[in-house]
């Protein structure tokens, strides 16, 4: 499970470095060929929107990785430790009930997508909307990791 934990993680952040890399050259050059050189490229923007929601998403499955969501622990803190690691799961498992929760109304809105095209730059719509399926279905599996190591613990304290 680790095994798979780490690769999983290293994919994701080759990725969303690469990602990066690439929105980053393209907006540089857009600027400079449009502002130096006053010969714009067509399509650049649309490129650069869908590289933006693809590392937003992937930016939220890092969050979710590290737990790092804010939130407000003054009234939790205070709480039992066990009843802390429950409210915890409880926590993290609410982006899988949220992915299911939005499974049908993404199929039908990718069913409308199905076979429009971005103009300009000529790829379908849809790689829009599979950027929120990819992201959640990250999130997903970082939470039902982390989630299954705190009910270990839970059930750990329990033996000792």
């Amino acid at each position: 499970m680790k095994k798979t934990f780490f690769i999983i993680d290293r994919i994701l952040i080759i990725v969303t470095i690469s990602l990066f890399i690439i929105l980053l050259g393209l907006m540089t050059t857009q600027v400079m060929l449009r502002y130096v050189f006053h010969t714009p490229i067509r399509g650049v923007i649309i490129y650069s929107n869908l590289l933006f929601t693809w590392l937003a998403y992937l930016g939220c499955a890092f969050v979710a990785r590290d737990n790092s969501h804010l939130r407000v622990e003054f009234f939790i803190e205070k709480l039992p430790e066990k009843i802390i690691i429950i409210l915890n799961a409880v926590y993290r498992l609410c982006p899988l009930f949220v992915l299911i929760l939005l499974s049908k109304p993404i199929y039908k809105f990718y069913e409308f997508q199905r076979g429009i095209t971005v103009a300009g730059a000529g790829f379908p719509v849809s790689y829009f909307t599979y950027a929120f399926v990819v992201g959640f279905s990250l999130i997903a599996i970082y939470t039902l990791i982390k989630t299954d190591s705190d009910i270990e613990s839970i059930f750990m304290e329990n033996d000792e």
